[in-house]
């Protein structure tokens, strides 16, 4: 995991890209950057170091060094691939290097190979030639600016690093690869129907969390003591007695309860923050500015992220985390308020946007603190199976109300409490007694003639609520100032991509 800038073409400035990358040193956690540099070439990386970390430099070379790489992220097959690239010299055992040298072997048809979360930057010295690509569901984060006046192309982990260059910041879709030759996908993601199993469901979870265990750094959990992280502690307790667990909320918080027990179950050393008023207000403006957003939605629980990120960064490098399961499984109340022939598209359009809602809430607000978080729900053999099944195993009627995620809720009934299993869904935000908090600092805050005037002066505000218009305020200090081009409202996320990606999803 790392905080990565790539600038390729012929009026680059190699010291303001310096400083450009610096604007990520919180993802890292080496003393300085790792930088490679040449004539109209610069590759960039603040590296928290998980494989490998006293040898797994950046950029990462071939032999001859002429393939350059910046990644971020993890390949959990990179020891498979390097049984494929044995006639291949290897000088660390980190997966950046794996990455290099199957680009060398394979070309872009490398891509395709790698079973993880990326986004990674290649040069290729000797065609005087880059490439971008990341991973298929867009768990990690890669941007891009083509000023193509100048001839020249960005590539950054987070906007604030491409803040002021001459184009609009633009989103590098999930499973995609740029290049000069322009922007294509390098992969699909056919679904095709799958039948409901407790032992196959609970099976490609499992793989999916054992998977996500290796690293060369201390790991942890986030439990809320919800269904979703009570799953991933479960498999992760019983691959690894003892793992620490992480959980924040205000006092006599719902989810402190649950996530107490949970922990106590399953034999794991829990860590609980207690956060006050202070805390929240104090953690605000801070997480507007790593999450690059003013969605209310993603900046509320980014506050919680962002807190329980700050604890457990006292003592691990990579936590485990529920994020997907919702979309996945039909784990949203907001569903029975449409016919029930829509919910399939909902799903889908769900899974397709989570690059720019909860993924990128969770990558930003942990990486703040230079922890890695991983999501087993989005392991891609789970993606494939879960979008597969029936809707009708996924949100059920019982007598008079609705179940949701009830084939996951099926799954683990023989493994977990009662409690938490039937436990009424409660966002992270609302379960550790957070958003009231914040909800109710913006709406004293806000007055209705400062929301008037925000309101008639930027159209994408048009119908947006006073906590909205509030985080703007905060929001537009650092971002707008710089970038004046920012699209409307994409559905319920606020949206600020000139180009929507194509689906990920496919049926």
């Amino acid at each position: 995991m790392c905080g990565i800038l790539g600038a390729f073409g012929p009026t680059i400035h190699h010291k303001k890209l310096r400083e450009r990358l610096d604007s990520m040193r919180h993802r890292g956690d080496q003393l300085s950057a790792e930088i490679y540099q040449d004539d109209g070439v610069f590759l960039g990386c603040h590296r928290l170091g998980i494989m490998d970390p006293e040898h797994g430099m950046q950029p990462a070379s071939t032999e001859n060094g002429d393939i350059k790489a910046v990644f971020n992220g993890e390949i959990y097959n990179f020891e498979q691939l390097r049984i494929q690239l044995e006639a291949h010299d290897f000088s660390n055992g980190g997966d950046t290097e794996t990455v290099a040298h199957a680009f060398e072997e394979f070309g872009t048809a490398a891509f395709q190979k790698l079973d993880g979360m990326f986004a990674v930057c290649l040069w290729d010295k000797a065609d005087k030639s880059f490439y971008a690509a990341r991973d298929q569901m867009g768990v990690k984060p890669l941007y891009y600016v083509n000023e193509k006046e100048e001839g020249n192309f960005y590539f950054a982990s987070e906007r604030k690093a491409l803040l002021g260059l001459n184009c609009i910041i633009q989103t590098v879709p999930p499973g995609h690869l740029i290049s000069r030759n322009g922007i294509e996908k390098y992969c699909e993601m056919n679904i095709a129907p799958t039948v409901y199993s407790p032992g196959v469901l609970r099976g490609l979870v499992g793989k999916a969390v054992v998977k996500r265990m290796r690293a060369d750094r201390p790991i942890g959990v986030f439990l809320s003591g919800g269904l979703d992280s009570s799953i991933i502690a479960y498999h992760a307790s019983a691959n690894r007695r003892g793992i620490p667990a992480y959980t924040i909320g205000t006092e006599g918080a719902d989810d402190l309860v649950h996530s107490e027990m949970m922990a106590r179950t399953f034999g794991m050393k829990h860590h609980i923050r207690i956060v006050k008023r202070k805390d929240i207000l104090d953690a605000l403006p801070k997480v507007i500015w790593h999450t690059e957003t003013f969605n209310p939605f993603l900046v509320r629980v980014g506050v919680a992220n962002y807190l329980v990120a700050e604890e457990a960064s006292k003592d691990v490098r990579v936590v485990l985390s529920g994020e997907g399961a919702d979309e996945l499984f039909a784990g949203y109340e907001y569903l029975q308020r449409y016919d029930r022939y829509l919910w399939p598209w909902l799903l889908k359009q769900g899974v397709n946007n989570l690059h720019r809602t909860e993924l990128q809430r969770l990558d930003r607000t942990t990486m703040a603190w230079a922890v890695e978080a991983r999501e087993p729900f989005m392991d891609i053999a789970l993606v494939k199976y879960a979008m597969g099944l029936h809707i009708d195993c996924k949100l059920i009627r019982y007598s008079d109300k609705w179940i949701e995620k009830w084939c996951l809720k099926d799954a683990y009934r023989p493994l977990l409490p009662a409690q938490i299993i039937d436990r009424t869904k409660n966002p992270f935000d609302k379960g550790s007694g957070i958003s009231g908090i914040l909800t109710e600092h913006a709406e004293k805050e806000m007055s209705d003639l400062v929301y008037q005037k925000e309101v008639e002066k930027h159209q994408f505000l048009q119908g947006a609520d006073k906590e909205t218009v509030f985080y703007f305020q905060i929001w537009k200090e650092t971002f707008l100032a710089k970038n004046e081009q920012y699209p409307g409202d994409s559905g319920r996320y606020i949206d600020h991509e000139e180009i929507m990606p194509s689906e990920i999803i496919r049926y």
